[in-house]
């Protein structure tokens, strides 16, 4: 296994309260695919908002494109089996893990009153 790509995105949420508080219900369709706005109900909070906005832009930065690159409902979030958070790709940032040679990846996201971290370790068969 060779390491393909590492992203780590941190989240202010008192920036985040604020961007919510302003844009509400626009900005979770910008960023949110309609089965993460479905798990984060009418009532989604700035905090929920922003887990998912630390785990996107994490993975975009670990394929290496930025958000230019992929779109925000390209990388959609969900529970795993064991409650963890996992990430789902399609679109071009699966096109870009392909090309990649991503085989596997690691995510972890932790938060506090303050801050939402998220990083991401994209794994590949050989070095890319």
């Amino acid at each position: 296994m060779a390491i393909s790509g590492i992203g780590i995105d941190i989240v202010e949420l008192t920036r985040m309260r604020g961007a919510h508080g302003r844009h509400g219900e626009r900005l979770v369709r910008r960023i949110c695919t309609e089965l993460e706005s479905e798990t984060m109900g009418d009532a989604a909070t700035f905090h929920q908002l922003s887990r998912v906005f630390a785990v996107k832009e994490a993975v975009m930065k670990a394929l290496g494109t930025g958000m230019r690159g992929v779109g925000w409902k390209e990388i959609e979030t969900c529970r795993g089996a064991s409650g963890a958070i996992e990430s789902l790709l399609s679109g071009r940032a699966l096109d870009v893990a392909r090309r990649r040679g991503v085989s596997s990846y690691a995510l972890s996201v932790t938060s506090s009153s303050e801050f939402v971290l998220a990083t991401v370790l994209l794994a590949s068969e050989k070095p890319t």
